[in-house]
């Protein structure tokens, strides 16, 4: 057992190298690639903590005093802040693609409780511990987030039973664009490549 308690402290020290050195939690590092990562890494730290379960209860039978091993403590903690991390950017740029490619007219029925998911992601993009709001994924979600709220207003104008050919005429113009409107694919994703948040003070 002592011999096998030495050989899985230093697997751990190796993991938490291995972590630290091309882990997900460094700053500049590409969400989806850091997401990629945190995947990889997650798997190797859940079979060391079935083999720390193991380790511990061996130690109990044999009435031995528990082993610490503060790189695996160290480690876990950090991985936890990542998924809190990475969940939140998943969570956002799924949701974000959800609106964008919904049918326009869909959008409009629920600006409501769009509002109210992009305002739970903000509470919890509040909630980060404050080094973690400078990650790249942090960033980019505070960036969708304010993206989205802002064009809210907008898209619910675009999706009232009041618009007509006509006003859409008039905003293909602004918008420099030609928009198939009455097409079943007709999306908000459209309307954002064309830079709709850009022009919003004119349609407005």
């Amino acid at each position: 057992l002592f011999r096998a308690i030495a050989m899985f402290k230093a697997e751990v020290e190796g993991f938490r190298r291995e972590f630290v050195e091309s882990g997900p939690m460094q700053p500049d590092l590409d969400p989806k690639t850091a997401m990629e990562r945190l995947k990889y890494l997650q798997k190797h730290l859940d079979d060391k903590a079935r083999k720390h379960a193991t380790f511990r209860l061996g130690e109990e039978l044999f009435g031995l005093p528990h082993t610490t091993y503060e790189a695996f403590d160290f480690t876990r903690d950090e991985m936890e802040r990542a998924s809190s991390l990475y969940a939140l950017y998943n969570d956002v740029a799924t949701g974000v693609e959800k609106y964008q490619r919904a049918p326009l007219q869909k959008v409009g029925t629920m600006i409501g409780d769009i509002r109210a998911e992009i305002n739970n992601f903000r509470k919890r993009l509040s909630q980060l511990p404050d080094d973690l709001k400078e990650y790249k994924a942090a960033l980019k979600v505070a960036t969708m987030v304010d993206e989205i709220l802002g064009i809210l207003p907008l898209l619910g104008m675009l999706t009232h039973r009041a618009m007509r050919p006509r006003h859409w005429q008039q905003v293909m113009v602004i918008l420099q664009t030609v928009l198939d409107t009455d097409s079943p694919n007709f999306c908000a994703a459209l309307l954002l490549e064309a830079n709709l948040s850009g022009h919003q003070t004119e349609l407005e």
